[in-house]
């Protein structure tokens, strides 16, 4: 389940993508305003969204569930907020929010909200054809990459290496989510508990190791079998 949070404390923003991530959730790196956080939607359009509700410089998460309501997205989102006065509750019910929650919460809490917010077929519905682009953060701008020139990937602790033909992007993403995020656009061939590689750019091999252009990717003794069975199927260096 993609999670997008919009949190303005940079502590509790990681405590909250710490957490997401403990309870096998796929967050979003977060973002400390509203604006940012539309642009997260219409570029990746998550499953879930968690909005602090009292940001800086007079910005409110209200502003995101005004845009998920006027533009009648079917994106549920839970409402986190340190105030429970009936001004503020009344402010935040017009929106139709999954839930409320009021800190500080438990994680059990915030477990049951997001589990309550999203319907069991949430996931595959979700699931559709897209443009082969990635829109990747970077500062405060975001930069569009064409998957179609993405060789390779490859895990590095909580994030993916990203290696384009043009150069190498980092996103703060696991391995595994991040290929079953993009998968619909790249057919990505896992050849490591480290790699997954764009097939359309293997060059050459041997029993243990994939050549793309000019990089050399290991082939794990686990996964061998299924890449060798792999290969065997696809014909390269034919094309003339």
């Amino acid at each position: 389940m993609r999670i997008l949070i919009l949190e303005d404390e940079a502590i509790i923003a990681e405590s909250l993508y710490q957490l997401l991530n403990l309870l096998e959730y796929s967050p979003y790196e977060p973002v400390d305003n509203p604006d940012d956080a539309i642009a997260m939607i219409r570029s990746f359009s998550p499953n879930l969204v968690l909005l602090d509700l009292n940001l800086s410089h007079n910005r409110s998460g209200l502003e995101v569930a005004a845009y998920l309501y006027e533009h009648k997205l079917n994106i549920p989102f839970i409402v986190l907020t340190a105030h429970s006065d009936a001004g503020t509750i009344a402010s935040v019910k017009k929106y139709h929010p999954a839930a409320f929650l009021v800190k500080p919460f438990m994680r059990e809490s915030l477990f049951a909200a997001i589990e309550l917010a999203i319907p069991d077929t949430e996931e595959a519905a979700n699931i559709s054809d897209q443009d082969c682009e990635l829109f990747l953060k970077t500062g405060t701008r975001y930069e569009k990459l064409d998957l179609r020139s993405l060789a390779y990937v490859k895990a590095n602790g909580k994030y993916t290496e990203l290696h384009f033909t043009f150069g190498k992007r980092l996103i703060r993403m696991p391995l595994s989510t991040f290929i079953q995020e993009n998968n619909n656009n790249v057919q990505f061939l896992r050849v490591h508990k480290t790699y997954a590689v764009n097939p359309e750019f293997i060059t050459s091999f041997t029993a243990d190791e994939l050549l793309l252009a000019n990089s050399r990717i290991p082939i794990g003794r686990f996964f061998m079998p299924g890449v060798n069975n792999y290969l065997r199927t696809r014909s390269f260096g034919r094309k003339k």
